[in-house]
């Protein structure tokens, strides 16, 4: 094509035209502070698919043909409404809420988290100063204590946690009650490290025997059952959720409440998510809906029975 003289003088007065410039040079910085946004972007506000490890425990945590259903699947889901992000959700490889092994290894949910396979724990997992080496904890969901599960044949005459501890001593005729619980779990961990007298009163009696403990929560709940004459040191909220299903049992709790036991979600250090979950948290307390979902799975089926405090 030929210009003619005409034409490119035109061209050449267009295109140094000053206001032209200016408007090719906004231009181009607005597409330049487009992009750097979006690199930078909240990564919330992109709606990413975030990966959760659980633990199958009831009533936090079941699974009904392939989906997880339960108090923590319904937490997950209304804190990813406030937030902002889809989710996946699958069981620890191990099983195990997680520890720091011999070897220097990091097992369980807590070893998922710190090594980058999943971006947050999510079960009735208890905060631990162990534990917080290695990830970094939210705001807890929920506050609970310690607990003895037991058979109420068992439990009679017995009123306390401290009672429990203290049985053989007051009634040295009494049947002997093993007392035991979770191996690697927080609960053992805490009562090997409390210099609280009941505490180290309660260890002591866990390590005289070494089959007290058990590998799974299911386990020492099914030993209480069905064996008797044993006692299975936990958090009173699961022990609360047995109780309430299986009327041949009843717990006795530390009514000084000595030993506040915290529940939370665990995120890599270095997560972008923690203020998030800690605020989507803190709505859902405020609003009644955490509350609401514990009076969801913790409906007292077995209405006779009671905590032994409540007895008298």
């Amino acid at each position: 094509m030929i210009l003619t003289q005409d034409v490119y003088s035109f061209l050449v007065v267009f295109f140094s035209s000053k206001d032209l410039f200016i408007m090719i040079r906004q231009t181009l910085s607005l597409f330049i502070a487009i992009s750097i946004l979006m690199v930078n972007a909240d990564p919330v506000q992109q709606r990413p698919t975030l990966r959760g490890v659980t633990v199958r425990v009831g009533p936090f945590v079941k699974e009904n043909n392939g989906k997880f259903e339960g108090f923590i699947p319904d937490l997950v889901q209304a804190i990813s409404e406030k937030v902002g992000f889809d989710y996946t959700l699958y069981l620890s490889p191990d099983g195990r809420y997680g520890n720091v092994i011999s070897d220097g290894n990091v097992t369980g949910m807590i070893g998922e988290v710190y090594n980058k396979k999943a971006d947050f724990a999510a079960a009735d997992l208890t905060m631990t100063e162990a534990r917080e080496n290695y990830i970094t904890f939210t705001e807890p969901f929920m506050i609970n204590q310690l607990a003895a599960l037991i058979r109420r044949e068992d439990a009679e005459g017995l009123n306390t946690l401290e009672d429990l501890a203290k049985a053989q001593e007051t009634f040295p005729k009494r049947k002997r009650i093993v007392l035991g619980t979770l191996r690697n779990g927080a609960t053992n961990y805490f009562l090997s490290k409390s210099d609280d007298p009941l505490a180290k009163k309660i260890y002591e009696q866990i390590k005289a025997d070494d089959q007290s403990n058990v590998k799974s929560i299911s386990e020492g709940v099914e030993r209480v059952d069905k064996q008797g004459g044993y006692a299975f040191i936990m958090e009173s909220a699961s022990a609360e959720h047995e109780i309430a299903n299986n009327c041949k049992l009843t717990m006795l709790l530390d009514w000084r409440n000595l030993f506040p036991r915290k529940y939370a979600f665990a995120l890599p250090k270095d997560s972008p998510y923690l203020e998030h979950f800690n605020n989507a948290i803190k709505q859902l307390n405020s609003e009644g809906k955490i509350a609401e979902l514990r009076r969801k799975y913790w409906a007292n089926n077995c209405a006779e029975n009671k905590t032994k405090d409540d007895k008298n």
